[in-house]
């Protein structure tokens, strides 16, 4: 595996950070999956099943069902594949202190709460030679231009009086990932006291990879882990209660009878979703980048894209919509 994980970083280092569509092999390793690959270049059952459950951990997918190059060009946004998947000093080490919904919440306080309108799906996008106009149950929003910041399979539910039929085209091949989350509490970190981390993660059962999840002067125990890629759909149709007892097996075979022993438990099904569709991202079937690609950014005569999936760098992250909100922004600007 380690051998594999050093020929994807080169391989993924060699692509156009902005046209990774355009590089030299992008026709051949947009012709085959990341499971094609796995099975052509890692030698041993057990690499091959560490390179699985890597990309669960970072796609919310099975390897089958993505591009190579796809898979490639995730891993440059990035600059390594251990940068997606490790903790210190990479992607997985740090949380937002109180909740990630607060970065959503503190930049609607800047724009104004009265500017912000909630529970309004929008229905419909027209556009003319001087405008937009958006329609959202009893809003109608007339504009110079819109972005429209969402992962490209949700776009599928808007109707576009114009049709950009080039992005939507691309929207149908772009599924997101299945994955939920969970959140075990118990009256304290019993694994810290057995000097083990907190930290796991299997080749067998459903859950994983599990994360120490505790928070500053609380006594209380916290574990956080997901249910990914094929188990993540097959228990996504579960109940609660079923997805609760499937972790808690899990966790007392990895940290012993203490982790039956849960006070609380709490979940995200983000595959039931319906304004999300999956998490954490879309991903592109085979063919898809190298003949849609570049319609990812390029805009649709006065409607701009944007959402992490649109990103060059950290493509998938917070990091990475942030980029894309900031480029969707000058392109407005500039457009004006």
């Amino acid at each position: 595996m380690d051998r594999a994980l050093k020929k994807v970083n080169r391989l993924a280092a060699g692509l156009d950070l902005e046209k990774p569509w355009k590089s030299a092999q992008a026709q051949e390793w947009d012709g085959i999956t990341a499971e094609h690959w796995i099975q052509a270049h890692v030698p041993t059952a057990i690499g091959k099943e560490l390179m699985r459950v890597a990309t669960r951990a970072i796609f919310s997918a099975e390897p089958s069902e993505m591009s190579f190059l796809f898979f490639l060009s995730y891993v440059r946004s990035a600059e390594t594949f251990e940068m997606l998947a490790d903790v210190e000093g990479a992607a997985q080490q740090d949380r937002v202190r109180g909740g990630a919904f607060q970065i959503a919440r503190r930049l609607a306080e800047r724009i104004g709460m009265d500017s912000i309108h909630l529970s309004s799906p929008v229905q419909t996008i027209e556009q003319s030679e001087s405008g937009v106009r958006i329609v959202a149950g009893n809003l109608d929003v007339r504009a110079k231009r819109a972005i429209v910041a969402m992962s490209p399979s949700l776009t599928l539910g808007i109707r576009f009086e114009r049709p950009p039929v080039g992005r939507l085209t691309m929207a149908r091949r772009m599924p997101m990932g299945s994955v939920t989350k969970s959140i075990i509490a118990y009256d304290s970190p019993f694994w810290r006291k057995k000097d083990y981390a907190g930290m796991a993660v299997s080749d067998r059962g459903p859950f994983g990879p599990v994360f120490d999840a505790c928070l500053p002067n609380d006594e209380r125990g916290y574990l956080v882990g997901f249910l990914e890629g094929e188990e993540g759909r097959r228990y996504a149709l579960e109940s609660e209660e079923a997805r609760r007892t499937a972790i808690l097996e899990n966790l007392t075979r990895w940290f012993g009878s203490e982790a039956a022993e849960s006070i609380g438990y709490v979940e995200k099904n983000w595959t039931m979703d319906e304004w999300s569709g999956g998490c954490y991202t879309g991903l592109m079937t085979p063919g898809t980048m190298t003949n849609y690609g570049y319609l990812l950014r390029t805009p649709s005569g006065r409607i701009h894209w944007a959402g992490t999936e649109t990103a060059t760098e950290w493509m998938g992250y917070f990091d990475g919509a942030v980029e894309s909100g900031q480029r969707a922004a000058k392109e407005v600007m500039a457009g004006e």
